[in-house]
């Protein structure tokens, strides 16, 4: 099981660490292997989304729908589909009405690139999910209004 904890606190309790015995069970307790070649020991976006959604208790039939994708995005969540870009992750997460920290968790694990607060479009994205305006549709107003391209518009 993958710890919840904040990173500062685990990044001072590594900064605590005396002995090889207590790195271990930091390791067991707190860490996963993105680079391992066992699956089942690397956190995915699909895993984390869908953990996500049950959390929320918002069923994945709604959360594709409010996403505004197509009907592939069931492929997004359940892992079929790989690498599908930071704008579809984007939206899932919004669907899924994540928090800022919840979406820069989902875009690390999709290595999408986590959202920049001194970029305009990004800056506008993360107004709506601070405010929690989980709204596709609002933000691409809101993108349209400053002439930037809708969250679907870009591949």
């Amino acid at each position: 099981m993958i710890s919840d904890k904040r990173t500062s606190g685990l990044l001072g309790q590594l900064g605590n660490i005396k002995n090889d015995e207590e790195f271990e069970k930091y390791i067991s307790e707190n860490t996963f292997n993105n680079y391992s070649d066992d699956k089942n020991n690397a956190l995915t976006f699909s895993a984390y989304y869908n953990s996500i959604l049950a959390e929320k208790s918002i069923p994945l039939k709604n959360a594709i729908k409010e996403s505004g994708l197509p009907d592939y995005a069931y492929q997004i969540v359940n892992g079929t589909r790989n690498n599908p870009g930071r704008e579809k992750i984007i939206c899932l997460c919004i669907a899924a009405h994540m928090n800022i920290t919840e979406t820069k968790r989902a875009l690390e694990i999709a290595q999408a690139g986590i959202l920049y607060p001194k970029n305009i479009r990004d800056a506008i994205i993360i107004k709506h999910i601070n405010t929690d305006d989980f709204s596709v549709m609002n933000i691409n107003c809101d993108l349209d209004k400053h002439g930037l391209p809708c969250l679907n518009d870009i591949k």
